[in-house]
């Protein structure tokens, strides 16, 4: 497969963004000129499940039946999808699902059901549309309460626990004609500051943490998962000097940690390259090199499409020629790998059927965990704060709790006032976002800090057809009785 150097085009290792949620001429030039190895899907891109398969076809037949189409769509809050197809929970709120370990320190037969459910309806779903990999599942433990970005993104913050269940997840995915991304290595889930808009500084030099968080990453290299991708954060580990680099664009992170040390042999992917991590690292042209020379064979770009042609015909030195023909054969592999699976892949008979009956376990499974979860105490709150936001009250607070007093508030409300007049009462607060918008948090901090017991459920998204996502609150920052 290795290309001469007149026809290797840095953009081969591309995998790229637009706008819209169509192939106009223009963009079917510029996608013909880049000729990337694949393209993600976000939000913006989606209308209805007719018009993404037809988008997919469009961009299959414009490029190559081989083309990767890829996509975010872990649950929670991290869902592109979530418009046209059914909603998932939080990995949070699925890790809680079931009973956990049982006395021999295996994963539950529930827990076990719970994640492949989960896995399959996820997988069939991406199936029926068309796509052929997922930037899932996260293997991020969450560590730091105050985490930004990851929160209900991962399983949580047992990391023996979290192992256990990233296994049946992957075994789960692999059973399926669908190519998935375990993510961020190596370990996002201790950041203060949210990668896409800082760049975040991980300390995992004392070694029982860094054993913790790169236990998941190393239970899916066992398991020859398919790809992973690598975190735009600064590691301190153990009796390592790591020369203060990203590491997505650090080979001694990559070359040595993962490939070499690991062991890990298939695809390594960045994380989205116009994140304000790398901000201070060089322009584009130089972070593409660095990331190359790194190790990476897929690198993952946002909606701005001229951004990535603005450097897809770099002149490349033997060096960069050499690692990104070494990359094309890994991508290569990829696809073969998909083929063999689609190959031994039996199909459900009828898969929106097969689906639908997945969704509806799924969601009565959230419920009962809804109701098992440790809210005794405020089963009948004296008072609910929600930070406003109409589907959240109407869903949460309209059909669960529709005789309690709802007082609403902003990041300019005086929450004091407010408190007064419920001095030493039960106070259940809903809050959007929270961890992510530092007003708010403030906001939700003065609630804490008065005489009154609070309980803070910080939904990832609002969505009135997810019940199942408001569920999928973080232990961490839900906090029962404080």
């Amino acid at each position: 497969m290795n290309l001469s150097k007149s026809e290797l085009k840095l953009s081969n290792l591309f995998i790229v963004g637009f706008e819209g949620t169509e192939l106009s001429n223009e963009l079917r030039e510029k996608l013909l000129k880049l000729k990337p190895a694949g393209i993600i899907l976000f939000d913006t891109n989606i209308e209805s499940r007719e018009q993404v398969k037809k988008l997919i076809l469009d961009l299959k037949n414009l490029l190559s039946e081989n083309t990767l189409i890829s996509v975010d769509q872990e649950g929670g809050k991290v869902e592109r999808l979530r418009k046209i197809s059914p909603s998932l929970s939080s990995l949070y709120a699925l890790g809680k699902m079931g009973s956990g370990l049982d006395s021999d320190g295996k994963l539950s037969k529930e827990s076990i059901a719970n994640l492949r459910t989960h896995t399959r309806l996820l997988a069939l779903d991406l199936i029926d549309l068309g796509f052929n990999l997922v930037f899932a599942p996260c293997a991020d433990l969450n560590s730091n309460p105050d985490n930004p970005i990851i929160g209900t993104r991962s399983l949580g913050e047992d990391s023996e626990l979290l192992t256990q269940q990233l296994n049946v997840i992957i075994n789960e995915l692999k059973k399926h004609p669908l190519l998935h991304c375990v993510k961020h290595f190596p370990g996002h889930g201790d950041a203060r500051v949210d990668s896409h808009l800082a760049l975040p500084e991980i300390d995992l030099s004392e070694p029982e943490k860094f054993n913790k968080h790169i236990s998941p990453f190393k239970e899916a290299i066992k398991l020859n998962t398919d790809s992973i991708m690598v975190a735009h954060a600064l590691f301190k580990f153990p009796n390592r000097n790591l020369e203060k680099l990203p590491a997505s664009i650090n080979h001694l992170l990559i070359k040595e940690f993962l490939v070499q040390e690991l062991k890990f042999k298939n695809l390594i992917i960045s994380d989205e390259i116009t994140m304000k991590a790398l901000s201070n690292f060089g322009d584009y042209e130089s972070i593409c090199k660095q990331m190359i020379k790194a190790g990476n064979n897929l690198i993952i770009w946002n909606t701005n499409i001229d951004e990535a042609l603005a450097v897809y015909d770099l002149d490349l030195d033997a060096n960069l020629f050499d690692s990104i023909n070494a990359s094309l054969e890994k991508i290569n592999s990829f696809h073969e790998l998909l083929e063999a699976r689609e190959k031994s892949y039996e199909a459900p008979n009828n898969i929106d059927q097969e689906i639908n009956n997945l969704k509806y376990k799924h969601q009565e499974r959230l419920k009962k965990l809804f109701r098992d979860y440790d809210l005794k105490d405020f089963t009948s709150p004296d008072l609910i704060l929600c930070f406003a936001h109409h589907k959240i009250e109407n869903f949460v607070l309209d059909e669960i709790f529709p005789n309690i007093k709802i007082e609403r508030f902003n990041n300019k409300s005086n929450l004091s006032e407010i408190l007064a007049q419920h001095r030493n009462q039960k106070v259940l607060v809903f809050s959007f976002l929270a961890f992510r918008d530092p007003e708010q948090r403030k906001q939700i901090n003065i609630i804490k800090e008065s005489e009154n017991k609070v309980l803070e459920i910080a939904c990832d998204f609002p969505d009135s057809e997810a019940g199942i996502n408001l569920l999928g609150f973080n232990k961490t920052h839900l906090k029962s009785l404080r």
